[in-house]
């Protein structure tokens, strides 16, 4: 079984700015600050590039979870930059059973 997950998020502003704010750490960080979550590179790199990891640290279902991803595409185009990552550790994993 396979399972999709789409998250459309309407921001006015520029492509280019979006995408930069996707790839800078210190971003994901503040977003995180408030519900006690992290994500670290694997790097130690502030803006994350292609093939780097970024391991989240979260709580949920009462249990800490550690789930790393790595970035497998970064991709500019004329209307809109996206990234794509993989997960490759941690619970997420479980999603690809079946």
């Amino acid at each position: 079984m396979h399972a999709l997950i789409e998250v459309v998020t309407e921001i006015e502003a520029g492509s280019e700015v979006v995408f930069g704010l996707e790839l800078d750490m210190d971003v994901h960080a503040a977003s995180l600050a408030t519900s006690g979550e992290t994500a670290t590179t694997s790097t130690g790199r502030r803006r994350v590039e292609l093939g780097d990891e970024v391991t989240f640290r979260a709580r949920h279902f009462g249990r800490v979870w550690h789930m790393t991803s790595r970035i497998t595409w970064l991709g500019r185009g004329c209307s809109c930059s996206m990234t794509s990552s993989m997960w490759i550790s941690g619970p997420a994993w479980l999603c690809r059973l079946g």
